[in-house]
């Protein structure tokens, strides 16, 4: 009942409005086209890539703190590096093998096995 003079009587505006709460957008459908959308430009971008080729990318950047790409390309040069600073690191405590590496024609027969040696 509305008294003339009262001001607006709010309850009779609140059973106007509609007091269902808004719909929640369905993100997640959404989220998902945008998944399947980035998994298929990925896919494309890569298809010449070779997986094994990726993997030994990455773990050699890991192993040297070198960004992904810097060594993509450069795998050879960067595992040669990686297995270099290996053996030196092993000729600290392996006093023989470093004494025996002193020859030019032992450590071109040997730089592939300085780890069993200096074992």
């Amino acid at each position: 009942m509305t008294v003339p003079g009262a001001g607006p009587n709010y309850d009779e505006i609140a059973k106007t409005i509609n007091t269902q709460a808004p719909a929640v957008p369905d993100y997640t459908a959404a989220a998902k086209s945008l998944d399947r959308d980035t998994a298929s430009v990925n896919l494309k971008a890569v298809a010449e890539v070779n997986p094994d080729k990726a993997a030994e990318a990455q773990k050699l950047a890991k192993l040297t703190g070198l960004p992904t790409p810097a060594v993509e390309g450069n795998e050879d040069q960067v595992a040669a590096q990686v297995r270099y600073d290996d053996n030196v690191r092993r000729l600290t405590t392996a006093p023989a093998t470093a004494s025996f590496l002193t020859n030019p024609d032992n450590a071109k027969i040997a730089h592939d096995s300085v780890e069993q040696l200096a074992a």
